[in-house]
């Protein structure tokens, strides 16, 4: 006997698993850069800024204090042009007006430096004149008028013409020099400094002997204060006496 044939069934359709892409995460932005501090933002499109700091993009700008902003500008000073020197010192100056700058013994010292390292600043220049001009403002600013900014004036002041020399003037006068009967002039004026002429250490010469000059002078008036003293116990030692 034939078996029967069984019916096929009905072929299963087949079914297809499509893998659904998962959703993109949302990419968070990264945060923008921080924007530059206003004492940086005050300069950044100066010649001398662009020439000597780094570009001022605020992706790519060094985050400073103010501390390490001065120091910057610092650093670019030696290197700069005279007309440059000029424009920093005017530039530091405003600094210090708009937030004080936490640092003026090291710009003092920089300023100092700048003014007697070779080649020197002359008077007869304008653009080093500027320079001249703008350095012993910016000392004077600082509010450190001790005997090596002293010493500087004095010497500016022999080798000066007469804005050099009315700015001397005018800046001892505001730290309470009283110049009666143009005694500094007179007294400067006098000093043996043609035997100078030529020499190429004269400036550093003329800072020496400004330098003496005021340690006798402090030593005058210490001992003048000193028998001033010795005056007032020997007056009030008579008093008791009667």
């Amino acid at each position: 006997a034939v078996s029967p044939v069984k019916p096929r069934e009905p072929a299963r359709p087949v079914k297809k698993y499509v893998t659904r892409p998962l959703p993109k995460k949302k990419e968070t932005p990264p945060p923008p850069p921080e924007p530059l501090p206003e004492f940086v933002v005050l300069f950044q499109d100066e010649p001398w800024f662009r020439a000597y700091l780094p570009d001022p993009n605020p992706k790519t700008f060094p985050n400073v204090s103010l501390t390490q902003f001065v120091m910057m500008i610092l650093e670019a000073l030696p290197k700069a042009a005279f007309h440059v020197k000029a424009e920093i010192c005017q530039a530091l100056c405003l600094i210090h007006t708009d937030y004080g700058i936490p640092i003026p013994t090291d710009v003092k010292l920089a300023v100092l430096k700048a003014l007697n390292e070779y080649p020197l600043p002359r008077v007869a220049l304008p653009d080093e004149k500027q320079f001249i001009l703008d350095g012993m403002k910016l000392l004077q600013k600082l509010n450190l008028m001790d005997e090596s900014v002293l010493a500087e004036l004095l010497s500016q002041f022999i080798d000066g013409d007469d804005a050099v020399r009315s700015l001397v003037l005018a800046l001892l006068k505001a730290r309470g020099f009283v110049n009666q009967n143009t005694y500094l002039e007179t007294e400067l004026d006098s000093w043996e400094t043609w035997k100078l002429e030529g020499d190429p250490k004269r400036k550093t010469k003329l800072v020496e002997m400004a330098e003496e000059w005021i340690k006798e002078w402090k030593q005058r008036y210490n001992e003048f204060m000193a028998k001033c003293w010795e005056r007032s116990q020997e007056n009030q030692g008579r008093l008791y006496q009667k």
